[in-house]
């Protein structure tokens, strides 16, 4: 299947490192709202910031590196991610922030939310990048994109 040219790869670089800027703003403003001193705090917006946001970010990268990426290989890679993230998470949590590490508290509990989102945006985001710049061979970028849950469990070992 022969791809074509993605809206992405024809925006310029001031738009799209906008969009990226605000993506990554947003994130850290909802997790800040959703705080120790919050009326909304909701688990759910924790997983979305932290799950999905940082996917996001990272298929647009993709997109970017790579414009003539066609449609259903960006819908692969998107699922892909948010397995991998989602698996590592589960892993990760039980292996190193389960019960026995006992609660945090809720200041602390945010700073970790958002250390959290940035750096699996910026683990992520690499991947996507480098899986994007060496697409030309397929077996390579599939090999890259494994790295998805191994960074993210890895995540789990700093934060």
């Amino acid at each position: 299947m022969t791809g074509t040219r993605s809206s992405i790869g024809a925006w310029s670089k001031h738009t799209f490192w906008s969009l990226i800027a605000t993506s990554v703003a947003l994130g850290v403003v909802l997790l800040a709202l959703n705080g120790p001193f919050s009326n909304i705090r909701n688990l759910l917006l924790v997983m979305f910031v932290t799950q999905v946001l940082p996917l996001v970010i990272a298929v647009l990268v993709y997109s970017r590196i790579y414009p003539t990426v066609t449609l259903l290989e960006l819908l692969g890679v998107a699922i892909w991610g948010y397995i991998g993230i989602s698996i590592a998470g589960v892993f990760g949590y039980f292996a190193f922030a389960g019960p026995s590490s006992g609660y945090p508290g809720p200041t602390q509990e945010m700073v970790n939310d958002i250390t959290r989102f940035l750096l699996t945006t910026a683990v992520v985001g690499s991947i996507y990048a480098i899986a994007a710049s060496v697409r030309d061979c397929p077996l390579l970028t599939g090999i890259v994109l494994l790295g998805v849950p191994v960074g993210r469990f890895i995540l789990y070992t700093i934060v």
